[in-house]
């Protein structure tokens, strides 16, 4: 009889660690291919300059189907997650490159590299004419943009921790944004870069 009971325990382990296993393997499979359904949803994209392979920063991306887009980052990446569809048209647009046009199907492939071309736009011929005078640089006039208190009561109403909402309106000014994750960005006074350009108030840098 013990021999009998010993032989019954062993077998009765033996069927419950199975049912276990069993249990364990039908819960996992439903995970896994909800996860591989997720990946496969999801569109990875690189956008680099045709001619230096260098990425570019904040091109448009678009799929016209879905109605939906993005740009890219400083590493010249975007992603689309959660597609409700496989097939469809990409759009791909940078100032001064060319419009991109591409079908992709997320069944063959969920990562692309999209190279621009840089779009050569003929100019009409321009005569520059010059004088000499004899006026020197110290004695030449300094342009001066002024910023109303109005503007600036009406600026901080929008927007009061972002300073680029006072002055990306001025003229000869751009705000020039270099991190599309902190959104950081640097002014950019008459085309020269941003490293050029201080701010101060009442003496010191900002």
């Amino acid at each position: 009889m013990p021999l009998q009971a010993s032989q019954s325990m062993r077998y009765s382990k033996i069927i419950w660690i199975s049912l276990c296993m069993f249990h364990l393997l039908i819960n996992a499979t439903p995970v896994h291919t909800q996860a591989d359904s997720n990946q496969s949803n999801n569109l990875y994209i690189s956008v680099k300059d045709a001619t230096d392979q260098q990425p570019i920063l904040g091109a448009s991306i678009y799929i016209p189907e879905l109605e939906t887009g993005t740009t890219t980052n400083v590493s010249g990446e975007a992603t689309f997650s959660n597609l409700n569809k496989q097939t469809f048209e990409l759009q791909i647009s940078y100032i001064g490159y060319k419009t991109y046009m591409t079908d992709v199907d997320l069944s063959q492939k969920n990562r692309i590299e999209i190279l621009l071309q840089p779009e050569e736009n003929a100019l009409s011929e321009i005569v520059i004419q010059s004088t000499r005078g004899t006026r020197t640089f110290a004695r030449t006039p300094t342009r001066v943009e002024f910023i109303g208190g109005e503007e600036l009561i009406e600026k901080a109403l929008m927007n009061s921790t972002n300073i680029s909402m006072v002055l990306r309106e001025s003229t000869g000014i751009q705000m020039q944004q270099t991190s599309q994750s902190s959104a950081n960005q640097v002014i950019r006074i008459q085309g020269l870069d941003g490293r050029y350009t201080q701010l101060l108030k009442d003496g010191f840098p900002l």
